[in-house]
């Protein structure tokens, strides 16, 4: 968790993302994949291991899964 965000509305950040698993086409136009692969290009040492696939979703206990595939809003 970041406590000093810049953001105006917000005093901290959290960003729960640490994986994915590709579920639709719309996935190869990945925002988030091609920011990694950048920041891992430039040396940042929090990206350098390449993305991997999440292996599969938290159970209840574990925590919340979230998803932004439009195929997963439809089911």
């Amino acid at each position: 968790m970041r406590d000093n965000s810049a953001i105006e509305w917000t005093d901290a950040t959290w960003n729960p993302v640490t994986g994915c698993t590709k579920v639709s086409p719309c996935c190869q136009h990945c925002y988030a994949e091609r920011l990694a692969l950048r920041l891992r290009a430039i040396g940042n040492p929090r990206y350098r291991r390449p993305p991997r696939p999440s292996q599969q979703a938290p159970s209840d206990r574990e925590g919340v899964a979230l998803s932004m595939s439009s195929r997963a809003a439809l089911t």
